[in-house]
């Protein structure tokens, strides 16, 4: 049985108001809500201030995304409907001035709370900050809104890493949310420092840590107005921001010994973070950043990373973008019509219904590189996933910081900076935080999610798609690799063939490398050996 309200019926005049827009994430959101949902009154996007740019500019600069291209040829009026307000989420009140909070006081029905920590390896008191003070800052302004319909807090499947089984509720945490915001607030760094590992305990980082307390402040507010905490996969939690700044440094002019560092494990940013590419929208394959596994696709891609330490047959839950938004919208919906009491909880997650494993997905990506190669490597694209924590250290010494030593020693004797040691002791660094969760399996409980299509009519499904059994892994990751070297690296399809061309070189090359180091080794095993029975004998 059809429902009475469709998807863009129920958003139809509706006011919304989007934390964490800019991210990869946020960016999907919006043009997926003007374009397929066109009666929606308007959408406040919290943006912090940036010197010398005008809300105008800003504005402005942030619709320059492809992610909006079609929008741009086909209903560019519907940007009319955007408006920016300045705010911070580490700032009190939001920096939300009196006139904006009653604007959206008055106005606003459905917020999406996107904007989040977005590293592992982050301060305790930072990412309380970001996760936890952020989201009760924004839940503050949510409780005077009068027309509040729903609120939608996106957090992580990762939140309780310690459970082998994630439910679709909200657990009990062992700490209260405020009273930890209270102790950071009062305890110096270096006795936070040295409390960490025992607060956070069972979680691996404080990213975890503190997106669980989110989720329990945020059940705090149950009954107050409808509340719907979703949980995307991939991306929000085993991958969250890998930062490859070396990378950019073999994709563009930029000279990255001169910039800030802030390692593989993530940087801070709008947004919640990134899943994975898209499947279809806005574009097949569409990403527009280095974090995450498209960080650790284009670093492998380049020959910059040659080893990692995970189990090849333990399943990878990847759902790729454009599905996690869909899903974020249809609860958004489902749980603004219905007003339950209780705040819903989905799991925006694979969940074995198309399981692909972390060796398969490396198979195929192998295959499409060869096809959609990068125009600039390091070297020859290679390497393997190690199941051993030994072979993978020893693949760390002799194919990541032998050959930087290498090419540092070669930049001292021309004369020029060198930084290639530093770079990837950064990489060996992130992969180090990354391995806890590629060499473990989680299993997560997706029946809310699944649910979303039983209610929807054939065009809202259609047009909402989440069904992950849809996606041909080996299709989807031909996109990625199209995708990430297209609109991520910013390189034309037209230099395909020398690229293709530069491959074959490296190929040969790293063979000729191969062969010779193997022979080396040969020969120093052989006088080893014949010079240990000269004295023997």
């Amino acid at each position: 049985m059809e429902p009475s309200v469709g998807v863009a019926e129920y958003y139809a005049n509706k006011t919304i108001f989007i934390t964490g827009a800019t991210g990869f994430m946020g960016k999907v959101l919006v043009e997926k809500l003007l374009r397929c949902c066109p009666g929606i009154k308007r959408i406040y996007l919290l943006m912090r201030s940036k010197k010398g740019l005008s809300i105008t500019e800003r504005l402005e600069d942030f619709l320059k995304s492809q992610v909006f291209s079609n929008l741009h040829e086909n209903n560019p009026k519907c940007f009319e409907k955007l408006r920016l307000v300045p705010g911070d989420i580490l700032v009190e009140n939001l920096g939300i001035s009196e006139e904006d909070r009653e604007e959206l006081r008055r106005e606003c029905q459905i917020i999406f709370h996107c904007a989040a920590c977005v590293r592992f390896d982050m301060k305790l008191k930072d990412a309380a900050n970001l996760n936890i003070w952020g989201t009760l800052r924004v839940l503050e302004l949510v409780e005077g809104m009068r027309n509040i319909e729903v609120y939608i807090q996106v957090s992580t499947a990762y939140c309780r890493c310690e459970l082998p089984v994630l439910e679709e509720r909200v657990y009990e945490t062992e700490h209260n949310p405020q009273k930890l915001l209270q102790c950071v607030d009062w305890m110096d760094d270096e006795l936070l420092t040295h409390l960490e590992p025992k607060l956070i305990a069972p979680q691996p980082n404080t990213y975890a840590y503190t997106k669980s307390l989110s989720e329990a402040l945020v059940a705090q507010y149950e009954g107050r107005f409808p509340i719907a905490i979703v949980r995307p996969s991939i991306g929000y939690g085993a991958f969250k921001h890998c930062s490859l700044e070396v990378i950019q440094f073999w994709i563009s002019d930029v000279d990255t010994t001169s910039r800030g560092s802030s390692g593989l494990a993530g940087v801070q940013g709008a947004g919640a973070g990134p899943v994975t590419a898209a499947l279809k929208e806005p574009m097949p394959g569409w990403v527009d950043n280095l974090n995450g596994p498209t960080g650790l696709l284009v670093g492998a891609g380049k020959g910059v990373i040659r080893t990692m330490h995970l189990k090849e047959s333990l399943k990878a839950d990847v759902v790729p973008v454009d599905l996690v938004v869909n899903g974020c919208i249809l609860v958004a919906y489902n749980t603004g019509r219905t007003r339950l009491g209780q705040v819903a909880v989905v799991n925006l997650t694979e969940s074995g219904r198309n399981p692909l494993t972390w060796g398969a997905a490396l198979d195929m990506w192998l295959v499409h590189l060869q096809e959609f190669p990068f125009s600039v490597c390091l070297w020859y694209p290679g390497g393997s996933p190690k199941s051993s924590r030994l072979l993978h250290e020893l693949a760390v010494l002799f194919t990541h910081l032998l050959p930087a030593y290498l090419l540092d020693l070669l930049l001292l004797l021309l004369g020029k900076k060198t930084f290639m040691v530093r770079k990837q002791k950064r990489i060996s660094y992130g992969l180090e935080v990354l391995q806890y969760y590629t060499t473990k399996e989680w299993h997560f409980k997706n029946d809310n999610f699944v649910a979303l299509r039983k209610s929807l009519s054939q065009m809202d499904d259609d047009t909402f798609y989440t069904d992950i059994k849809m996606v041909n892994w080996s299709s989807y990751l031909r996109d990625y690799v199209r995708g990430a070297r297209e609109y991520c690296c910013k390189e034309d399809p037209a230099t395909l063939p020398r690229a293709r061309r530069q491959q074959t070189q490296l190929y040969y090359l790293d063979l000729v490398t191969k062969l010779v180091f193997y022979l080396l080794c040969a020969y120093f095993l052989y006088y080893y050996t014949k010079v240990t029975l000269s004295l023997v004998f």
